[in-house]
C-alpha cells in the first residue's frame, strides 16, 4: 500500500522515521528511507522529496500495513504542529484537502497560474 502527503514544514528523514514509528507503534518493528540502489528489509518505506511553492515535503509511504491519507497527515500535523495535503480522490487534479493540527481539513485548490513548472502553490 502506498500513501501520499505534501508537509508544509522542512521535516528530515530523521523527524520523518520519529513521526512513523509514533505513528506505526507496536505494528511496525523497522521503518526506513527507500534506498533504489540497495536491498532492503523493512515493514515501512518511505521516500522524501524536497517541493518548491507553499509546501516543502513529498512524502510517499510504502507499507503492507493498511492506513489511510488523512490518519497519516493528522499524525503529522499533530506531531510537527504543521499543515499537510493529501488527495481529495476527486478527478480534478488541481482540488486537494488541506489538514491542520487540530485534525480540521478544508477543500483547496492549487494556483495553476504563471509560475515556474515543479512549484506548487495554492489558490489564495
Amino acid at each position: 500500500m502506498m500513501n501520499c502527503i505534501f508537509i508544509k514544514n522542512c521535516i528530515g528523514e530523521e523527524g520523518i522515521r520519529e513521526c512513523l514509528a509514533d505513528f506505526f507503534r507496536g505494528q511496525a518493528s523497522t521503518i526506513k528511507a527507500l534506498d533504489y540502489n540497495k536491498k532492503q528489509d523493512a515493514d515501512v518505506f518511505f521516500e522524501a522529496n524536497p517541493m518548491k511553492g507553499d509546501y516543502c515535503v513529498n512524502l510517499s509511504i510504502y507499507s503492507e500495513i493498511r492506513t489511510t491519507d488523512k490518519a497519516l497527515a493528522v499524525a503529522f500535523c499533530r506531531f510537527f504542529k504543521t499543515e499537510v495535503i493529501i488527495s481529495d480522490e476527486s478527478l480534478n487534479p488541481y482540488s486537494w484537502i488541506l489538514v491542520n493540527s487540530e485534525g480540521e481539513e478544508r477543500q483547496v485548490y492549487e494556483d495553476t497560474g504563471d509560475h515556474e513548472e515543479d512549484v506548487f502553490l495554492l489558490r489564495r
